[in-house]
């Protein structure tokens, strides 16, 4: 009897000692994992090749807003300059929106397949060509054309930003506060814009406006090809495209902001038949992308688990009226 208590008090301790083992081991984890969540990452050499690195992130967010709320400011120039006529003036301003919102998901998806980097430098690239493009426009068609290039080359770094930061830092402090500064530079290239376009509208012409833009496009390349580690362990061996996502979603995104966009302009308003068939057809494309993510798709470009966080649904819901809502306002107040 007292052996049998013996042992049994021996397991007893022997399992309380484990459980404060496993206990300490866990704390040591955590506060390792704090320490390395507050550090600068490894891939860095010092402090000045980390600076460099968010500021050509944080620069490619501002820059996008930038080509976004100063064009507006010197369209009314730009009109008078090109003769461009009141039904043709939504589309130089529209257009960027357009190609960006339609591309978007495809270029996150060659992010996982080739990495951040070349999607970031490659579109920064693109913008750049297409901005300075844009300063040597002769006729509304050509500065259409550039402005909707200018858009794909958004639609590249604007997610290829966001895979550079995700893969560079740990969860923690250090990353939640580059997150911050990525998403309030975004307010300060909206109004930097704004600026830029009214001083070049007022003392300058409307060509300096895309001259800067393409100027602080081309440093964020040099910058990038500088300071962005070449390896960042950010490519997915098992990432494919989903193609049937992409023939779906681009034209139907493509062909029902393009409704919008012409409907108040063409002929008979929302009445013409090439408004509202288009109209249509886009929303059967998104129709036929809803299912094809839902039920198709291996590795769907929008993946439902995406909707699944509690509010998420609401949220997007709000964001969709509110950015809708903006562009409209943005357009008209510059008038």
């Amino acid at each position: 009897m007292e052996s049998s208590i013996l042992e049994n008090g021996g397991v007893a301790t022997s399992n309380h000692s484990a459980d404060e083992t496993v206990n300490s081991a866990k704390e040591i984890d955590k506060a390792t994992l704090e320490r390395l969540a507050r550090r600068r990452p490894s891939i860095f050499r010092n402090a000045y090749s980390e600076y460099g690195f968010i500021l050509s992130v944080i620069l490619s967010m501002m820059m996008c807003e930038y080509f976004v709320s100063g064009f507006n400011i010197v369209l009314p120039e730009i009109a008078d300059a090109l003769h461009i006529s009141d039904t043709q003036r939504t589309w130089p301003a529209a257009v960027p929106n357009l190609t960006t919102a339609a591309l978007l998901l495809p270029f996150a998806r060659m992010c996982d397949i080739y990495g951040g980097r070349h999607i970031f430098l490659g579109g920064h690239v693109w913008a750049f060509i297409w901005s300075l493009g844009a300063a040597f426009s002769t006729s509304p068609t050509i500065l259409i054309v550039c402005r909707a290039m200018q858009g794909v080359g958004f639609s590249a770094f604007l997610p290829a930003g966001l895979a550079l930061l995700g893969h560079t830092y740990r969860p923690g402090p250090r990353k939640n506060r580059v997150y911050s500064i990525y998403g309030a530079v975004a307010c300060i290239g909206f109004y930097f814009g704004i600026l830029i376009g009214a001083l070049a509208a007022q003392f300058l012409n409307w060509r300096w406006y895309f001259y800067i833009g393409s100027i602080l496009v081309f440093l964020v390349v040099v910058v990038g090809v500088i300071t962005i580690p070449r390896d960042l362990g950010d490519h997915d061996q098992g990432a494919v495209m989903d193609w049937w996502g992409l023939v779906t979603v681009v034209p139907g995104l493509v062909l029902i902001v393009y409704a919008f966009s012409d409907g108040g302009h063409a002929p008979d308003g929302w009445r013409t038949s090439y408004i509202y068939v288009t109209f249509i057809v886009g929303v059967l494309f998104l129709a036929a992308f809803v299912y094809v993510e839902g039920w198709v798709a291996v590795q769907p470009l929008l993946p439902a688990e995406l909707f699944k966080p509690t509010y998420m649904r609401r949220l997007c819901t709000g964001l969709f009226c509110s950015y809708g809502i903006f562009g409209i306002f943005l357009f008209y107040a510059s008038y």
